[in-house]
């Protein structure tokens, strides 16, 4: 019993107290917002959602009421391509499916892509996409499936393969796709 209290009572402390990430032994009024409560945006004294400023590792970021907590920001979009590495042996091809998460009240239309190497270049060597700028469809409730095919004299090893999405108005959305080309 005296363990589960002692348990509640860190647990409090900790809460209370609450972690900014930072190394800093000093700490500015009002703790991780950065001023005193009684300075919130809406008049009651407590902090609010937009009052907010999350630190981590030393990097300030200051929520707003747009950015959702989990999933894709309002009016946006985001390529999900496979989360682990592809294997390719040359000669071959492998179908991959790249999907597209749209958030709330999307507009941005058709959304062509493009592939390319890291560095926002080429592919590496042997290394193709076919279709070369497939078009996810604004009716589309998924994502597109692309052939990457490696040559017979395809680069061995492992290559991030850079997805470039452009929509037909707004911003661009990017995301990184990592294959491993096997020699055969």
């Amino acid at each position: 019993m005296k363990q589960i209290g002692a348990g509640l009572v860190m647990l409090s402390l900790a809460a209370f107290v609450g972690c900014s990430g930072t190394s800093s032994t000093s700490s500015s009024p009002g703790g991780a917002t950065g001023g005193s409560p009684k300075a919130s945006s809406d008049g009651s004294g407590k902090a609010t959602h937009a009052d907010t400023k999350a630190t981590h590792s030393g990097a300030t970021h200051a929520a707003t009421e747009k950015e959702p907590i989990v999933g894709v920001a309002e009016g946006k979009f985001e390529l999900k391509p496979p989360k682990t590495t592809q294997d390719i042996k040359q000669g071959e091809a492998k179908s991959i499916e790249i999907d597209i998460d749209r958030g709330k009240n999307y507009e941005g239309g058709d959304v062509t892509l493009t592939f390319h190497g890291p560095d926002g270049k080429e592919l590496p060597k042997g290394v193709t996409v076919k279709p070369e700028k497939p078009i996810i469809r604004a009716e589309d409730k998924k994502g597109i499936k692309v052939e990457v095919q490696a040559a017979a004299d395809a680069a061995v090893g492992k290559h991030d393969v850079q997805i470039v999405g452009k929509p037909e108005k707004g911003a661009e959305g990017k995301a990184t796709m990592t294959i491993e080309v096997k020699a055969k």
